[in-house]
This record gives structure tokens, sequence and C-alpha cells, in this order.
């Protein structure tokens, strides 16, 4: 019941409704703030004025009718008829014999007086102020209550977390990933090399005494090619000027730009109409290119009358070559040499004629250098149908029968370059089963091999065709510097991040001169644990895994298996494995990037061992590839469902099934560069909606790249995401 009443204070009279259970109860008028005492209709003492200003609001007692009424206060406890339903009904509160005389309406010999027909009132309507007041304490306690429910899920999840994890984050990847071979000047005063950094891919010039380091250009990453952001073509002959091509846009590699030869400070670029593959300098004043539709260039700072109808200033076709055509080098300050139609040819520039070197006719030329000194030509030769090379060279001035001589017997040589001025070589070769550094001189006591990596795996040598393999000690790629006296190289030691090497021949002493990292204070640099197992068809399967840093024997860790092998320095692993969570691939430490994703099989097997480990927690864990290795990690999700946790599945191009009827669904996480063909991320889409539908836990992160991610900022914030994703799953 509701009592309604007005306030006493006669020039307020403000219309106040209560509930009945503040009957007799001191209460404030909300509009005058007079102190006003709640009618209470049980006490006969009330005064007329009072119950003359009380409303008495109840509902009809007959369940199918609950007709809403309001009388007069003066009507307590007399009896009315329900105008909906005719009910006879008594009115809540005391009767007031004083007050009104008590008549009966069963009593029809007497006259009953009633009231006014009785109001058949709307909702309650309480004063505005109280109910703006109400509202406003019930949205502050539901944003109360909202806030310490985000506050308690943050936290829980924080605590997961482990501290400093921005900071880690930064360590692993500050030193970036160096991409192709170092450049060093005529002088010998300075290097200019090419690593990934924060917002895409930097180009360095470090001075060679003080080895500080300057960043004197920005490119766009590659999302197709590794080395593809930067292509260095060194310094001009006479140090004056540094020439290189960048991406800036789109991805390809069309930006060439010219800097002081000192300072690296810009002052000519231009586009050109393709993408760069390779540049040399031509001469002081020219640079031969060669682009991605095999059209030889040349760009001249100035107007060369030396060069013919080649020599007007700017940039200047020279020769369409055939699809088989490149590897640029000049031979003279007016010829170039170049491979085509599997030999090698030197065209020279002024009277626009070409000249066919060798005549080979069963095999191909690969990777090209000339010593001018000696006049002699060296390059890699693949055999028709063979997959290996070697080393040849071809003398200009050797008798006919004899300018055509192969260097290694060695069944594998690559990148050969002339060393000590002509009289020696530096390749990437074969020796006893391993990768290596060789370095052959005339003198027989100079003779080395550097940086020698694991044993060859013919399974996983696909990525070596391309990159040296990298593992304990290995090199990714070397240059000679233009005096053929010291050779620079891109190499990791002791598992640690690459780094730049310099190698004086004569005097056999190396020096560090850009560090593999910088000082680690959050982070570790953790050594990979390699091991094998035989699978159940007889088969060795060696593979190796990073276990968390800071292991505590008594707790358990998430585990993630790679279906391929994390090449490089390995910052992603290390990441992993330094946030909390052991990484595990089925492949040989150092065999680079296999050919193809892990067997299920392999997997399997590696899954079975792992479970050994004490610290991994087998309900954690997860299975995890990147573009072709989804196609592995969707073929063992739906063979095994009940094995994972979940997957981790980067730039995918498959897809498992949903899973149906488990207690305890599966988690995914993807991965996708917005940049990356529509179809695929279309095809993400309508993975991550079917997972959600099936109420699977599921993650989908977009970053601003291509297929695969080369830009660090981008890379560092998918792994944060996944490391998040795993560590906060509960």
């Amino acid at each position: 019941m509701e009592i309604k009443f007005n306030c006493s204070n006669p020039s307020c009279r403000q219309r106040i409704d209560v509930d009945s259970s503040y009957a007799g109860r001191s209460f404030q008028c909300p509009a005058c703030n007079t102190t006003l005492r709640v009618p209470d209709l049980n006490q006969p003492s009330v005064a007329n004025d009072s119950i003359s200003s009380v409303e008495i609001v109840f509902k009809c007692s007959n369940p199918d009718c609950g007709q809403r009424i309001a009388v007069d206060g003066s009507r307590a406890g007399r009896w009315l008829k329900c105008p909906a339903c005719d009910r006879a009904l008594q009115v809540p509160g005391k009767a007031i014999e004083s007050l009104i005389p008590q008549h009966s309406l069963f009593e029809p010999s007497k006259k009953t007086v009633l009231p006014t027909q009785p109001i058949i009132l709307p909702p309650v309507i309480v004063t505005w102020q109280l109910r703006f007041w109400w509202l406003l304490k019930g949205w502050g306690v539901g944003v109360a209550l909202l806030g310490v429910l985000i506050a308690g899920l943050h936290l829980r999840s924080a605590a997961r977390l482990p501290p400093h994890l921005d900071a880690m984050l930064d360590e692993v990847y500050f030193h970036g990933e160096i991409l192709s071979a170092p450049v060093e000047n005529k002088a010998g005063t300075a290097l200019v090399y090419v690593r990934t950094v924060e917002t895409g891919v930097g180009v360095f010039l470090v001075d060679l005494t003080s080895l500080d380091r300057t960043q004197i250009a920005l490119a766009k990453a590659s999302d197709s090619e590794r080395g593809g952001a930067v292509k260095l073509f060194g310094w001009s002959p006479d140090d004056r000027c540094l020439a290189f091509s960048t991406i800036q846009q789109g991805n390809q590699n069309r930006h060439v730009m010219i800097c002081d030869g000192t300072t690296g400070k810009l002052i000519n670029s231009f586009d050109a109409p393709d993408s760069i593959e390779m540049g040399k300098w031509q001469n002081a004043n020219s640079l031969v290119l060669i682009d991605h539709s095999h059209l030889l260039s040349l760009f001249n700072l100035e107007t060369d009358n030396r060069l013919g109808q080649f020599g007007n200033k700017g940039l200047v076709p020279l020769k369409q070559l055939e699809a088989s055509g490149g590897w640029p080098v000049p031979d003279s300050d007016s010829s170039i040499a170049y491979v085509e139609r599997g030999n090698l040819w030197s065209l020279n520039i002024p009277a626009n004629q070409p000249v066919q070197l060798t005549t080979l006719t069963n095999g191909t030329p690969e990777w090209l250098d000339y010593d001018a000194t000696g006049e002699k030509y060296l390059f890699d030769f693949r055999e028709t149908g063979s997959t290996q090379a070697a080393l040849y060279q071809y003398d200009t001035r050797a008798p006919k029968d004899t300018k055509l001589t192969r260097l290694t017997e060695t069944n594998y040589a690559f990148k050969g370059q002339w060393i000590e001025g002509g009289t020696g070589i530096a390749y990437v070769g074969v020796g006893g089963n391993r990768h290596c550094l060789t370095v052959e001189t005339k003198d027989h006591l100079l003779r080395t091999n550097l940086f020698t990596a694991p044993p060859i795996d013919e399974k996983n040598g696909g990525y070596a065709q391309r990159l040296f393999v990298e593992g304990r000690q290995v090199v990714r790629t070397y240059s000679v510097n233009p005096q053929r006296s010291k050779i620079y190289a891109v190499a990791s030691v002791s598992y640690e991040p690459l780094a730049i090497w310099e190698y004086d021949v004569a005097k056999r002493v190396f020096r560090n001169v850009v560090p593999e990292k910088e000082a680690l204070v959050f982070s570790q640099s953790i050594v990979p644990v390699q091991a094998s197992i035989t699978n159940p068809s007889g088969r060795r399967i060696d593979y190796y895994y990073l276990p968390p840093t800071r292991l505590d024997p008594d707790k358990k860790y998430p585990l993630v298996i790679d279906t391929f092998s994390d090449h490089g320095f390995q910052p992603n692993a290390q990441f992993l494995a330094n946030a909390g969570i052991f990484y595990v691939t089925a492949s040989p430490y150092g065999a680079g990037l296999p050919e193809r994703p892990t067997d299920p099989e392999d997997t399997l097997a590696v899954y079975g061992e792992i479970l050994k480990i004490p610290n991994v927690d087998p309900h954690r864990i997860y299975l995890f590839g990147e573009s072709a290795g989804t196609w592995a990690v969707a073929n063992v999700f739906d063979s095994h469902p009940d094995l994972w946790r979940g997957a981790i599945m980067l730039s995918a191009v498959a897809f498992p099934k949903n899973p149906n009827g488990k207690e305890t669904f599966p988690n995914f996480f993807l991965s996708e560069g917005d940049e990356d063909l529509i179809e695929r991320q279309a095809n993400a889409e309508r993975f991550t909606q079917l997972a959600c539908s099936h109420l699977l836990r599921t993650q989908i992160l977009y970053a601003h790249a291509g297929h695969i991610f080369f830009d660090v900022n981008e890379l560092k914030k998918r792994y944060k995401a996944i490391v998040t994703f795993i560590l906060t799953d509960y």
C-alpha cells in the first residue's frame, strides 16, 4: 500500500508519495525541506487535516482483477466495491469513528455515503528530484561494480604475465635482423649495412675506427623477401657518393638514393620504373642497375660523352636481357659483364656491342665477380639436373683452351669472391659434410674455414641454397672489401644474434664491428636444447626446444609446438621462452627453414617425448604454425583434437575443423596482415565467426603487413599478443 499526502507548508503543498512502511516516520519535503511526519492511518490521534490530505492506494484482492484503486484517507477501514469487478473490498487502515461515521455496504436500509468514483491511477510517479537521485545512485553503483569487475579481471590477467614484459620485448627485438651483406668504402674508413628497426628497415653507417653507428635512411619492410627492402650498391670508386635503393611504398624496391659518401646526407634520388634487383657503380659518375624485368639501365649523375648515346644525364635504358639474364658487374669504366642464356657476356656501352665470353652448354652460371688486376671472372656453375654448384674462373689472358677452369672440387659452393688481389678466393662451401665460409689463398698458411656450421641435413637443405644455414657458429652472408684484403661476415656465434664480423685475411684477425646485442637486463639469451627420437616408422627425428628462463622446478609451463623452425637468431622463439613458454620444433637446430612443414607423424612423436619433461603442463600445449605451416596445424589438430589446448595460426592458409561435443573447447589465435590477399583475410574472418558460434575462445589480430612479417614493430605486437593469449588462458 502507498500513502499520498501534501506538504503541511502552506507555501509549498508538494504532493508526496511514499510506501506505507514509512507510516509514522519523519520525512523531509523534497521541495522545501520542511520536516514532516508521514501519516499513520492506524493511529486514531492523527489530525483531521492530515487525514484529509492522505490518499490510500491499494489493489483489488481478486487475483483475476488486480485493479489499482485510490481513495481518500478518510475511507480507511471502510468497505467499497471494486469499480472493475464489483468485489467487496475493505480499504486498508483503521476506521476513525469520531471523524467519519461507519456504514456497511450491506445495510441497504441505511444511506451509504461513498466517495466520488474511485480513481484508476497510472503507475506511481515519484517527484522528479527523487527519481533523478535514485537513478544517479543506481548508475553509480552499477558503474562501480563494473569497474571492480574489470579491475579484478585485469589484475588477474596481469598477474599471469611476467613482470617487465614490454622491456623484455624491446631487448629481444632491439638488435633487429641484419638483412644483407655489408659494404666497405674504398678508403676502409666506413661500412654500410642494413637491419630491421622498429618502424621498418634502417640503413646504417659505421665508423670503422670508433665503431659509432648512424642511421641515414629508413625503408618500408618487404613482405616477400628478407633482403628486399634495401639493395646496397656501395660507394663510388672515389668514395664521393654512397648509393642504395629502398621500398618507400607498396612492395617495390624502386626508390634509388644517392648520399654523401662521408656524412650519408641525401644529395639525389629518383624512382626507377620497376623494382631494382641489383646495382653497382660503373664508374665515379654512373650506376648500372638491373630491375625485376631484367632491364639493364645506367644512371648518370652528369652527362658523360664517353658513353656515347648512353651518356645522357639521368636514367638511361641500356639493354633488355632475357629472363635468365642477371648479375651485372662492371669490368671496365665503359663495359659491363653479365650472365645470359647460360653464358658470360660483356657489353661495350659506347659501341652498344655485346660479346659472348664463354660457350657453356650443360649448365647455368650464377653469381659473378670480376678481378680487374688479373682480368678474371669468377662464377658459380650448376650443371643441368644438379642441385649443387662449383666455382669456375674465366681468365681472359689465358690460352683459349685453358680460359675456363674449375677452382673447387667440393660438391657445393656458391657466392665466390676474389680476395688477395685475385690470387685467392672466398666462398661458401662444404667440408666434411659441414657448411663453412672457406678462405683459399695463395699462401697455404693463410687458408682457413670460418664459422663452421652443423652437419648438413639433406631433408632441410633448401633454405641453405639461398642463405647459409644458422646453428652454433654460422654465417648468413658476407662480402669482400674493395681492396680484397678483408671479409665482412654477417654471422652468429654461440647461438647469439647475428653480428657483423671483420676478418683481416693477411693478419688472420677477427673484429666484431657491429655487436650482436646490447646489454640484457630483463631477458636472457637461451641456448637451445637439442635432442632426437625415433618415430613409429623407425625414422630418426631431430628436434630442439627452448626452455623458459628462470625455470621454477615446481611449476608447470605452457608449450608451443612449431610446424616450421624459427630460422635466424630466432627472436620470436627467444621471446616466447623469456616470457615463460616452452618452444619446441621437430627440426635440427641450425637447419634453416625446412622445405616443408613437419610431418604429422613426427609432430605426434615429439609431442609424446616432450610430455616427459616434468615442467611441461600437458593441459596447455598449443600447435603453432605460420603460412604453409598451418596446413600441418590443421591436419594434426583435426586428427587428434583432444591433445591440444589450442592453436596459434599466423598468416594462415588452412584452418582446423571446429571440434564439437568437447567438454573443454580449444582456443584459437589468428594473426593476419592487412596487405595480404583479400581471400586469405576473408577465410580467417569466416573461421573466426564459425569458431565463435561454437563458443570457442578466439582472437584475430590484424597488422599493417603482407603475408610475411618483417617489420620489427609488427612482429613485437604479434608476439606480445600471442604471449598474452597463452598466459591468460584460464
